[in-house]
């Protein structure tokens, strides 16, 4: 089976994933061109669009299935980093885009650990964790401060930040 779940989420700051990832007790494996995963990719999935342009996506979805296994098979099987997950069998991949932001994909299938550490298909845990990091790296460009953080009961995180003086 190949379930490849694509995160929608533009991550444009490496230095606030890897962050993100030490927080997590993941670990961001920085130019890493191949990742754990099925192996193969079996069409039995929708592809992962968001990978794509829509001209590229129709094209994929245009070919015969036996040229879009080995098409989508060649290309999952290479990123440009991947982040491992401490008792996950498989590893997320990140992709470079046209627009120089990076792609999130994994393979889900099966993959119980992995899942339950980024909080499900669409890795809620990993983008809010990349969203806070990604704050924080911004504030500090402008002097701002942390000065308190709280994670509410629903998972939440509350920031509170220290402005500086101009």
């Amino acid at each position: 089976m190949s379930h490849v779940a694509a995160v929608k989420t533009k991550v444009t700051d490496l230095e606030a994933l890897k962050a993100a990832c030490a927080e997590l007790g993941f670990v961001f494996n920085a130019n890493k061109k191949s990742y754990r995963w099925w192996g193969r990719w079996e069409d039995d999935s929708p592809i992962p669009e968001h990978l794509f342009t829509p001209a590229e996506a129709a094209r994929i979805k245009a070919m015969s299935r036996e040229e879009r296994r080995k098409f989508m098979g060649a290309f999952l099987a290479t990123c440009d980093h991947s982040i491992s997950i401490p008792g996950a069998d498989y590893e997320i991949a990140l992709r470079t885009m046209e627009d120089g932001s990076y792609s999130l994909g994994f393979d889900w299938y099966q993959q119980e650990a992995l899942l339950a550490a980024i909080g499900g298909p669409s890795a809620p845990k990993l983008v809010q964790g990349y969203a806070k990091q990604k704050l924080l790296s911004d504030a500090a460009r402008y002097g701002h401060l942390l000065e308190s953080e709280q994670r509410l009961e629903d998972g939440t995180i509350k920031v509170r930040l220290l402005a500086s003086e101009y």
